[in-house]
């Protein structure tokens, strides 16, 4: 799994490029496992070099205390083990009788330097069916197969036939265990399978269940590890799992940092889903097996990945309004300083491709903000008035049309020909992008039928 501490940096060995990711979380898994999109984060260390910080340098104030030092001797006792451990099993059954389950799950991270919450939609029927939703991701298991797609990818999507089960094959697929045991519960799992499931995706280690009491009415059983604890609240309406409260040491942390995860499951109970879950339709997409092949990058020659976006000054373009031109599309971030070198770089070729008459149309792209998507618009036409370009930029509000083209790293560069077909991508920041982008420009023109 990833290291917990780090800052994530793509280095592409090619004429010295850089790119930046987006730096989703401070705590890499603790959050990152909240949302499938980062759960596959670990299937592109193949593109990336990955810059430890070593905190031991840095004074930091110390973080959330351990849970257990909240609870009284009498809760701890053998007794209250045993008691405990009968809760999990009244747990797991609550779990397995429920004809439907919805849960909102809400995860907020604390530690010394803030806090960051993220939200993952799961939903469960009938059988071995389920849907886990979050961020661009959404993770299927319906038909005997599971099944992962990316929002706005219309090229591919993952479909891996289960094997033993849909659990067993689901961690056979994804590169880290989830940081929640909804599914282990729903399948009815028990024992020492059932605690490493509360583990927070392995971020616990040497799990034990050491207690039991209540609060508010509700069974809260205490697990303890090597490295820190966690503790589960039952609904005592429902009987399902309420909440996760988690405190511990992430591994490679200065002595004494500690990092507290809370995860509100919202479950809810219902006697049918409002809509069934369904196998996804393949809707022209290729279909592969792994993650790698999913998060591939589209390749020279592909179809590219249609749009309709908006651009700061509230004009709709649209792809299909461009075919027959070549159009070069550059993907960027307010914070992202590779992109701050190569736009200038950009409004330069712009301004050529202007000047030359010839049917080409430059527009940025910006992406992968740390704002909402509501806020979006104004916030790209802030930092583009004040830049000056003299090119339009679109503003990819969902991040649907990044994700089409599966690139992890930004700035990046597409060059669409008069086809509709790629014709050039360049990832990371080039120096001589002006010239590297007119040969591009002309050798895609030069493909060009001629008319008549």
């Amino acid at each position: 799994m990833l290291k917990m501490i780090k800052v994530i940096k793509m280095i592409k060995s090619s004429r010295s490029r850089l790119s930046a990711r987006p730096f989703r979380s401070f705590l890499a898994p603790a959050v990152a496992l909240a949302s499938l999109a980062l759960v596959t984060a670990p299937a592109l260390a193949q593109a990336e070099e990955e810059m430890e910080i070593d905190f031991s340098q840095f004074q930091l104030p110390p973080g959330p205390k351990p849970l257990s030092e909240g609870w009284d001797a009498g809760a701890l006792t053998p007794e209250a083990i045993e008691k405990a451990n009968a809760a999990l099993k009244a747990l797991v059954k609550a779990h397995q009788d429920a004809p439907a389950i919805q849960n909102k799950v809400v995860f907020t991270t604390r530690h010394a330097l803030g806090e960051q919450s993220d939200t993952l939609d799961a939903s469960f029927g009938s059988g071995d069916t389920f849907r886990l939703s979050g961020g661009p991701m959404t993770l299927t298991s319906a038909d005997e197969s599971i099944f992962l797609e990316i929002a706005g990818n219309k090229r591919k999507f993952l479909k891996v036939p289960v094997k033993e089960s849909a659990l067993a094959t689901l961690k056979e697929v994804l590169p880290s265990p989830l940081p929640f045991p909804l599914i282990e519960l729903r399948k009815g799992l028990s024992g020492d399978a059932l605690i490493e499931g509360f583990s927070l995706g392995g971020m616990l280690n040497d799990l034990k269940v050491v207690g039991l009491r209540q609060v508010d009415g509700a069974d809260r059983v205490l697990m303890k590890g090597s490295n820190g604890d966690a503790e589960v609240a039952i609904d005592p309406k429902t009987g399902l799992a309420k909440s996760i409260m988690a405190v511990f040491s992430p591994e490679g942390a200065p002595p004494g940092m500690t990092v507290a995860l809370d995860i509100d499951l919202g479950p809810t109970v219902m006697s049918a889903l409002p809509s069934p879950i369904t196998a996804p339709e393949a809707q022209g997409r290729m279909i592969v097996a792994t993650i790698q092949d999913l998060m591939m990058p589209v390749a020279i020659g592909e179809p590219a990945v249609e749009f309709a976006l908006m651009d700061t000054e509230g004009r709709k373009i649209t792809s299909a309004d461009l075919k027959g031109q070549v159009v070069v599309l550059d993907f960027w971030a307010t914070w992202c300083a590779p992109c701050q070198m190569a736009l200038p770089k950009l409004n330069e070729f712009a301004q050529w491709a202007a000047a030359s008459g010839k049917p080409i149309k430059v527009f940025g792209v910006d992406v992968w903000e740390r704002v909402e998507a509501s806020e979006r618009q104004a916030f790209a036409k802030k930092f583009w008035d004040q830049k000056g370009f003299s090119f339009a930029t679109l503003v990819d509000e969902s991040d649907e049309l990044i994700g089409g083209y599966g690139f992890q790293g930004i700035p990046v560069t597409v060059v669409i020909g008069p086809d509709g077909n790629v014709a050039a991508v360049h990832q990371g920041f080039d120096p001589e992008m002006v010239e590297t982008l007119k040969r591009d420009v002309e050798k895609a023109l030069a493909k060009t039928p001629a008319a008549g």
